[in-house]
């Protein structure tokens, strides 16, 4: 017969369970545990009830006036595997009277629950039914909390500290919502306090957690403890089971906030594919050259028919000023547009020649013609910055009017010219013929140019009223707010890059019908759609793949394509996210490996209202009750709770993004609402 045992002789999980295995160890280690006793699995008959003997023993065990905490030690509970974080019962303050009874209680805690919560987990629902049970005297805590030596959120080097007032019970149910301490291990300081003056002894709690993890071998623990009188107590540790890192990815580029965004906007691989291998080329000439900025870290997402470009903001910032004064220092702007106008040319006199298109070739000539513009495009970017700073002296306003006025050529844009020529002929079909693309672009190649100038001409009513600019507005300008030379090269120099910028637009519209013939030949030879080939890059005519494009990454010098998964993530994160407002703020206790997320809310009023598939569940706490429902939830949120939150424990093992602690989502959130959530910062955007 196996005997009850003292805590600090326990040391066999399959006899007396996890729980109290693991205090066996602290105790070894001589930490401070309230002493106690375990009662083994085979202490029970097939009822549940207590064997005659082993009552005997319990019974001798106990002292009168005191009070103890009955709680379970299943074999499954406290492993590396799993927590079972609140799917047994316990019981506080028992009486020496009644103690006999909660340990039968706490023996056949196995419900509804820890089934769901054992099929979640793929462990055999009978080992639920192995359950010992631990007795230790209480304590009467005036502060109780827990401590994760690893953020478990997203696996960082931080001791997490969270308590409330009294007993933990109010905290590990989510009832609560804890002050919180987070130590930087590395640093060795604190870099978060939510209360300012700390009622308890953080720097010995530090302490206790960096011993415990040692004497579990270096393995992350999530510790209970409570403060009483002027002792810290350890009441539980157990392995961190899931230690989530945060889901960046390998193209994960920062906050949105600090970033420059060109887009959202419609854009299909195939049809932009040109200039993103021409820019890739760019960054490798400008990372070669040491004469040169480095290029700015940069992620290109396309997602159904959008595309989003994304830079580092103060990196892009100092690489585009740079560009500018790169043409300042020396770059010929009309070295680049006669090389450009000669790559022009040569482009087109091989599509008229060309009946059949070598998919090599035309890539060549395209990015031979993408060439020469790329300095001045990100050298246009930076000009206004730069010329903003060498105009400090005036009003802002003044700034604007010498803006203006000085960069505006003195020739008519080509949307311009085509509108006068528009409003001359008064002939839609005449333009329409003489402009097929003036629709055409990244987004692809349309056929209703007719139809668009139909109704343009309506618009220009015969008014066809430039903005151009002259000689004798910019020396009238020059004059009156007295500029230098160098602030009338600058803006010089800015008038012509943005001619050629100009120029340019004009090219790329007509020659994504080079790209569409190329790509219905593909389609013809391969068997397969246009949309299909829309999908793809030059570099995938070339190579024969038909598998969709999704993006490209510059990130520490690297050239990466996007797969599906992560261009999702990414557009969730950096356009789903950035665009979505309302936001509600609590902890994230779990990030499922994710950023964010997306999806429609379903605000629970009790563990049994049927929740549909794949919803947010949102509920007031997380109370393990929940676990069938959180089984079927996409990810959960809590007004109440923190990182100990029973269910918080168990969302990180279920890989269950989960916000706790927003106050106030059940009264803001309605069923059906689309949300997302940020998984960083702990908002839920609405």
């Amino acid at each position: 017969m196996v005997k009850i045992l003292p805590l600090d002789e326990v040391a066999d999980a399959t006899k007396f369970g996890g729980k109290a295995a693991n205090l066996g160890k602290l105790l070894r280690a001589d930490l401070p545990v309230p002493a106690g006793f375990a009662v083994p699995i085979q202490a029970f008959d097939a009822r549940g009830r207590l064997l005659a003997e082993h009552t005997k023993e319990v019974k001798a065990w106990l002292s009168a006036g005191k009070l103890y905490a009955v709680r379970s030690s299943a074999t499954v509970e406290d492993a590396d595997e799993a927590s079972w974080a609140g799917q047994f019962e316990s019981y506080l303050n028992v009486e020496p009277a009644g103690l006999v009874q909660y340990i039968e209680r706490c023996h056949n805690s196995a419900k509804a629950r820890t089934k769901a919560y054992a099929k979640q987990q793929s462990i055999n629902k009978e080992l639920t039914s192995q359950v010992a049970v631990v007795v230790q005297e209480m304590v009467p805590a005036t502060f109780a909390g827990v401590m994760f030596t690893k953020d478990p959120s997203n696996g960082s080097n931080k001791t997490i500290i969270e308590y409330v007032p009294g007993l933990g019970e109010s905290l590990v149910h989510g009832d609560a919502d804890p002050e919180r301490i987070a130590w930087n291990r590395t640093k060795r300081a604190i870099t978060e306090q939510t209360e300012q003056n700390v009622p308890i002894p953080s720097q010995q709690l530090i302490k206790l957690a960096e011993k415990i993890e040692r004497s579990f071998g270096g393995v992350p623990q999530d510790i209970e403890w409570a403060f009483s009188g002027s002792e810290v107590w350890i009441v539980q540790s157990r392995p961190i089971t899931t230690l989530q890192e945060r889901g960046t990815g390998k193209h994960y580029l920062g906050n949105p906030d600090k970033l420059f965004y060109w887009g959202p906007s419609r854009a299909l691989p195939l049809y932009m594919s040109d200039f993103l291998l021409a820019e890739q080329e760019n960054y490798d000439r400008m990372v070669d050259n040491p004469k040169l900025v480095n290029p700015p870290k940069t992620i290109v997402i396309f997602i159904n028919g959008q595309m989003v470009w994304l830079n580092k903001a103060a990196e892009f910032g100092k690489f585009v000023r740079s560009s500018f004064k790169e043409y300042e220092q020396g770059r010929s702007l009309e070295i680049d547009r006669t090389n450009w106008n000669a790559a022009v040319q040569e482009l087109d006199d091989y599509m008229t020649a060309n009946k059949y298109i070598k998919y090599t070739k035309l890539r060549e000539l395209l990015i031979n013609a993408w060439r020469p513009t790329l300095p001045a495009e990100f050298a246009l970017y930076g000009a206004e910055s730069v010329l903003e700073e060498r105009m400090h002296e005036l009003e802002p306003a003044d700034r604007l009017t010498v803006w203006g006025a000085m960069t505006l050529d003195d020739e008519p844009t080509f949307m311009q010219r085509i509108d006068i020529e528009l409003a001359t002929s008064k002939s839609p079909g005449a333009a329409a013929r003489q402009y097929p693309w003036i629709q055409d672009g990244y987004s692809g190649v349309f056929e209703n140019a007719g139809k668009y100038f139909t109704e343009r001409l309506k618009i220009i009513a015969g008014s066809t009223k430039l903005s151009s600019g002259s000689p004798d507005k910019r020396q009238a300008i020059i004059k009156k707010y007295g500029l230098n030379d160098k602030q009338v090269a600058g803006l010089s120099l800015a008038r012509g890059l943005a001619e050629f910028m100009d120029d340019r637009k004009a090219w790329m519209m007509r020659t994504r019908r080079y790209i569409k013939r190329a790509a219905s030949q593909f389609a013809h030879e391969k068997g397969v759609g246009i949309k299909a080939v829309e999908r793809l890059t030059l570099d995938d005519l070339v190579t024969g793949t038909t598998e969709p494009y999704h993006g490209w990454s510059y990130l520490n010098g690297l050239h990466q394509s996007f797969n599906a998964q992560d261009a999702a993530l990414a557009w969730d994160w950096y356009v789903e996210f950035k665009a979505s407002k309302s936001v509600l703020a609590g902890i994230v206790v779990s990030s499922g490996g994710r950023h964010f997320i997306n999806g429609k809310v379903f605000v629970a009023e009790s563990p049994q209202s049927p929740m549909p598939d794949e919803a947010i569940l949102v509920v007031p706490s997380t109370s393990p009750s929940y676990v069938p429902l959180m089984r079927k939830a996409r990810a959960l949120v809590t007004d109440h709770g923190g990182m100990m939150s029973h269910a918080a424990i168990v969302a990180r093992e279920f890989g269950l993004p989960c916000i706790v602690g927003t106050k106030r989502a059940t009264k803001i959130l309605h069923n059906g609402d689309k949300v997302v959530l940020d998984l960083v910062k702990g908002e839920v955007n609405r």
